[in-house]
This record gives structure tokens, sequence and C-alpha cells, in this order.
């Protein structure tokens, strides 16, 4: 876990709730915790994430998916392998997030279709007063406070040619 950056207060609630699962979830078992994201006083966006459970150990693996929208074998590929995860075949805790940017992803595109900006581009960019920057600043003090190791699935999207 990096350094104590201050948080916003929607931030800070998320990584409470968040912890709290992990700390309380029982070895070798495994739930589903739906976080919340306000984008403003009319958008929601809710943020299924499945927390698994090994054998005890400290730490913490991050893993996901459709960081852009038009990529869709990130989030496949997570839930294959939450599909394939044996609880009592390892130690520590996995993160799942399958679909990190839901915005995109209903739009099937490579940025958010609320503000233009390609979420993978605004971490550690100076700030701006824009949905993705704000809404990348609360994803990363997600991580930022409960993962080790992060994993991070692309895939080819609408500008590459993968195949």
């Amino acid at each position: 876990m990096y350094g104590q950056a201050k948080m916003n207060n929607q931030a800070s609630e998320m990584v409470k709730r968040l912890c709290t699962a992990i700390q309380t979830l029982s070895a070798c078992s495994r739930t589903v915790v739906r976080l919340e994201y306000r984008v403003n006083e009319d958008m929601v966006l809710t943020l299924p994430m499945t927390i698994v459970k090994g054998n005890p150990s400290d730490t913490v693996l991050w893993v996901q998916g459709g960081m852009h929208g038009d990529e869709y074998d990130g989030p496949e590929a997570a839930c294959r392998f939450l599909e394939q995860l044996q609880e009592n075949c390892f130690s520590g805790t996995v993160v799942v997030l399958p679909m990190v940017n839901p915005t995109a992803f209903e739009a099937q595109q490579n940025a958010s279709p609320l503000d233009g900006v390609n979420l993978n581009r605004v971490f550690g960019a100076v700030k701006q007063a824009s949905t993705s920057y704000e809404y990348g600043e609360f994803l990363l003090e997600l991580i930022r406070h409960t993962a080790s190791f992060v994993i991070d699935l692309h895939g080819g999207g609408q500008y590459l040619d993968v195949c």
C-alpha cells in the first residue's frame, strides 16, 4: 500500500467497506461486494467485485478488466479466472473487478462517453475537473489501500487488430 494520500469522503467510505469485507471473509470462501461510485446527483455506478480468500495471508491480488469499454476479452478473462479459482489452492486474497469502466462498456467505446477521456490515461496524470479523472482517483484509492499486486487485463478493442 502506498503513502496515505488524502481521500475524498466517497473513496474513504468505499475503502472502508472493501477492507471490512476482505477482513471479515472466512478463509477458503468467496463473496460478492457491490461498491458504488456517485458520478453526480442522477448517476451512480455499481461496481460488483468478487472477493476470494484462500489460506491465511496478508497478500491481496487485485485483478481488473474492462478499462476500455471496447475490450471485451479482459472482463471475459477475469470471469473465467474466477470460475477456475479454487479457494483452498492458494494463500492470500484475490479481488476481481471484471468491469472497471461500465459507462464505456455500455457505449462500446474506448473512452468514457461522459467526457471522452481514456480512463487508462488518468492514473498519475495531473488531475483535471472531469468525471474520468475523479473516477480514476477513486479507483486508485481503492487499489492503493487494499492491493499488494495488480493485474490489469487488456485486449485489442476497436484500435488494435490482435487476431
